[in-house]
């Protein structure tokens, strides 16, 4: 037989443990089950995380022997329980270790981008005032090191303009999903692939606080250095002796909000996507459906981004014609936008006060009014990619044969609607431009609301892994903890 505590072999005829000396549980005790914290399985000698009920390699349950009433633990491993719980034993110290090198790498890579944009823009400036006959002489820090840092993130940008002759202005700007993004997506796989790596390593469970904690070190970093940012900067005007002075402003919460939650989900991806490499899944089994999210929302954006580049880039031409300071094209053909279309969910826009919306059910006569019948057509065959997606989760939460079917999908789909709607709050056009320097103000704002993203998706999602449930084959045979055939 095998230990259950080191996982050595003993002769049948053994009762304590050649390796460590643990009393060794015979068939012909009298036995009463609990579940405890096992490491081998006392069958096989196979390897199991604590919370298997199952042994993957034989299928014996995981339960623990005791004899009588007294339940045999040695004192090492009840110290051991005691430490895996409560408040005492969260590390607070390497999630500030893991923000620190995230905040430090952001800082690095924006600082050699914003040398770069302002290097460009003077020089697309000064060569314009040198035809205009005009010495030039701009050298003007438009875009600092920490403005990229923010921006990364989709923070939302304030600006007051002023002059003495030329009046005031004030302008609000927000990205969606852009190019900003990639630096922080980039740097957070990767640290959440390392994560990954040094937990196998140390064969530590997942826990889903130290990630959280991570994301919390970083955002109240970028709200820190968010108060260090250059206020104002002078910008002079060449055809006069006047200059203009511009004062920026970062809304605090939105810096907090955006990059706690970006980061955290870029985290789990990195973490999840090393996990699933080693094919460790089970190891996440408990937290699968943040992680089915995360996965989901991901792969629909390749998805989108692939077709985008195949199909809608040079088909998609000015679907809203009224919106002139707007390039439509760039509005629909963002991958972003394309998933949230493909998902059924509605896109609002407003123009000077004026809101309106489409999706493939809510005024779809548009489409036909800008776009060709093969692009309408491959718009609603990309439906198909969601649905199977979620049809197949559905399949696998039926293999895995525990628990409430019902349930397990909506904790699915609840948990898929929940970070789509986060993207969607924080990734939205906008732009305002107020002031006495202009003829009439500008208000354009585009995006999806987060409260009908959520409702919509979940149905969507819902349905999809419930048809997949149901006509998934019902004979499987269990293993571990999970059925096949």
């Amino acid at each position: 037989m095998y230990c259950q505590k080191c996982g050595q072999y003993n002769a049948d005829n053994a009762i304590y443990c050649s390796n460590d000396g643990e009393l060794l549980l015979h068939k012909s005790d009298k036995v009463f089950m609990s579940k405890q914290e096992v490491f081998y399985c006392k069958h096989c000698g196979e390897r199991v995380e604590s919370y298997f009920l199952y042994c993957t390699n034989c299928g014996q349950s995981q339960f623990k022997t005791d004899i009588g009433k007294k339940t045999i633990k040695s004192p090492k491993t009840e110290t051991k329980l005691k430490q895996d719980k409560g408040f005492k034993t969260i590390d607070f110290i390497t999630p500030l270790k893991f923000a620190g090198v995230a905040v430090l790498l952001l800082l690095i890579v924006s600082l050699i981008a914003s040398t770069s944009i302002n290097k460009n823009l003077n020089e697309e400036i000064n060569d314009y005032l040198l035809v205009a006959g005009i010495d030039p002489h701009m050298d003007i820090k438009f875009l600092d090191t920490i403005d990229l840092t923010l921006l990364s993130h989709l923070s939302e940008l304030a600006i007051e303009f002023d002059s003495i002759d030329y009046g005031y202005g004030t302008a609000t700007f927000r990205s969606d999903i852009s190019l900003f993004l990639l630096a922080p997506l980039v740097i957070f796989v990767i640290l959440g692939i390392l994560k990954g790596r040094k937990d196998l390593k140390t064969e530590k469970h997942f826990r889903l606080i130290d990630h959280v904690l991570v994301a919390l070190y970083y955002a109240l970093g970028l709200l820190i250095i968010s108060r260090f940012s250059v206020k104002e900067t002078y910008i002079p005007i060449p055809f006069d002796d006047d200059y203009m002075i511009i004062s920026k402003y970062y809304r605090p919460f939105t810096v907090f909000f955006n990059s706690f939650i970006t980061t955290l989900v870029f985290f789990l991806l990195g973490y999840g996507i090393y996990i699933f490499i080693k094919k460790e899944n089970e190891r996440l089994y408990r937290y699968r459906y943040i992680f089915n999210g995360i996965f989901s929302i991901t792969f629909g954006y390749f998805i989108s981004l692939i077709v985008y580049m195949l199909a809608f880039r040079e088909n998609i031409s000015g679907i809203l014609i009224e919106l002139e300071y707007v390039d439509i094209e760039q509005f629909f053909t963002e991958p972003s936008f394309i998933w949230n279309i493909i998902n059924f969910n509605t896109i609002f826009y407003s123009e000077f006060g004026n809101v309106h919306s489409l999706s493939l059910f809510k005024n779809a006569s548009m489409l036909k009014d800008s776009l060709d019948n093969l692009t309408i057509v491959v718009l609603y065959i990309l439906t198909l990619v969601p649905f199977v997606l979620f049809f197949f989760q559905g399949r696998h939460e039926k293999k895995t044969g525990d628990g409430n079917l019902y349930l397990k999908l909506a904790y699915n789909s609840i948990s898929y609607s929940i970070l789509i709607s986060l993207f969607n709050s924080i990734a939205k056009v906008k732009f305002e431009l107020f002031g006495s320097m202009i003829d009439e103000p500008i208000s354009l704002a585009m995006g999806f609301k987060p409260s009908t993203t959520f409702f919509t998706c979940f149905i969507f999602s819902y349905l999809a892994s419930l048809a997949g449930a149901f006509l998934a084959n019902s004979e499987y045979k269990k293993v571990g903890y999970v059925y096949e055939k």
